[in-house]
């Protein structure tokens, strides 16, 4: 079996949504003799829910810093790296920490974005505290943006990471390539 995780599967609380790939991780990891977990980083493909912004006020909003590089990849390479695994079963349980080509900061998403659009877009910043309201302004329920507003803080704390830095798996996918389709 191979099963799609998260960044930060491995951590019991502190991670908004994530905390669930968690939980199932734990029992998926007790059923079979053969189970890969795919935890792939934050989706490329999630930035296309802000693209129409950056489309019509040339700015990529996101909440925390600009200027971080973090771990992102095209799912794309997530649909590779579950095809490998489900060709090369695992003896046992296998955890597979998936990332992009490089890790990229909003500032490099937006350079891409603005390359594709051919016009300037500009990372903007919102505090990680204002994210719930934020969510929620945009009809997001008000559970689900507390648990997105978690994760957010999560990841601006360093705490949606992974377990194995040194063992991560790369994907082949340019960002401009992998943001190709959303603009």
């Amino acid at each position: 079996m191979v099963f799609l995780c998260s960044i930060g599967a491995q951590l019991p609380s502190g991670t908004g949504p994530i905390v669930t790939v968690h939980h199932a991780e734990k029992v998926f990891g007790a059923l079979g003799p053969s189970v890969t977990f795919v935890r792939a980083a934050y989706f490329l493909e999630n930035w296309g829910s802000v693209i129409p912004v950056a489309k019509a006020q040339g700015v990529l909003p996101h909440f925390g810093a600009v200027d971080v590089k973090f771990p992102q990849v095209c799912t794309k390479d997530i649909g590779e790296a579950a095809v490998k695994a489900l060709l090369n079963p695992a003896d046992g349980t296998r955890v597979v920490e998936l990332a992009g080509k490089e890790d990229w900061s909003v500032q490099d998403v937006a350079a891409a974005v603005g390359t594709l659009l051919g016009k300037p877009v500009q990372a903007v910043s919102a505090p990680v505290e204002a994210a719930k309201a934020g969510l929620m302004q945009a009809g997001v329920p008000e559970t689900m943006a507390g648990l997105y507003a978690e994760m957010y803080a999560g990841i601006g704390k360093g705490l949606v990471t992974f377990e194995k830095p040194a063992s991560i798996t790369r994907g082949n996918t340019a960002l401009v390539d992998a943001l190709r389709s959303l603009v």
